[in-house]
């Protein structure tokens, strides 16, 4: 999970969104609890 993170850092919000399928919502909350 942390080799994740660390590549989603690179990305701006919107773009992991775009790239992963997912709301910013949901991004944030992963982000929070992860």
């Amino acid at each position: 999970m942390e080799q994740l993170t660390t590549k989603i850092e690179g990305f701006s919000g919107p773009q992991v969104c775009t790239l992963v399928g997912i709301t910013y919502r949901q991004l944030d909350y992963w982000a929070r609890t992860g």
